[in-house]
Order: structure tokens, then sequence, then C-alpha cells
């Protein structure tokens, strides 16, 4: 499954739900009509297999690299915001080449992977790319 730049998981309640075995998730919030500033954007990724986890790898990320920005993705080590976020490094902003680590491992079968952005409108090229498998 190819997962591409779609509002979905903008404006669904909760987001989206993917739980297939493996998928490619490409996000650029300027390719959403009249992007509104303040988004919050959730993919909730569970594997199908309840004795397998999450692995999960950014292959591209660029947001605004400003410290003053609030652009940032979170990663939870579960379905939804009340499981914890990944320590260290559970929430990735600026450039790929920035980032501490790209890949992730949840510790059951449930990530949630969730974008925020300020009220600025994004430039052209931001967003990310990113897989996972259920191991």
């Amino acid at each position: 499954l190819n997962y591409d730049d779609s509002i979905a998981p903008c404006e669904t309640a909760g987001g989206v739900l993917l739980n297939e075995q493996s998928a490619t998730i490409s996000f650029r919030p300027v390719a959403l009509p009249s992007h509104p500033g303040h988004m919050m954007c959730d993919w909730v990724i569970t594997c199908p297999d309840p004795g397998t986890h999450v692995q999960f790898t950014f292959d591209a990320f660029q947001l605004n690299p400003s410290t003053t920005s609030g652009d940032h993705v979170a990663l939870f080590d579960g379905p939804d915001e009340s499981a914890p976020k990944f320590r260290p490094n559970g929430q990735a902003s600026g450039l790929f080449e920035d980032l501490p680590q790209s890949t992730w491992s949840s510790s059951g079968q449930s990530l949630l992977m969730q974008f925020t952005s300020d009220e600025t409108v994004p430039a052209p090229g931001e967003g990310f790319e990113a897989h996972y498998d259920c191991v």
C-alpha cells in the first residue's frame, strides 16, 4: 500500500487507520488545498498479527528547520496519544540529515505517527516519506 498526500489524516476524527502488513506513507502538506495552518494529522498503524511490532522508518523528511517553527512529527509507542512518546527522540523536526535517528520499533503491535504544524504555510518540498513493516 502506498498512502500518498491525502488530507484524510487531518480531517478524519482519529486520523487514518493503517492495518496492512507494510505500507509507505507520503505526506506533503503544501499539496493540500488551502493548507489551514495549525494542522494535526494522525496515522494509527496497527499490525494485523498481535505477535508482531511496528518497525517504522523515515526515508525522507523536511519540515521547517527554524528553531521557532512548531512543525514536527511525534511518534507514540501505541495506538493513541495516551501511549508514551518514544524516548529519546520521539519528536522529529527540521531536516532528514539532522534527525538523531530515522527508525523506531514499537513495543507492541501499534504505533501512532502525529504531524502537527504551526500557522505558517509550508514551503515547497516540505513533508516526509516513511515506510513501516510488521515484524
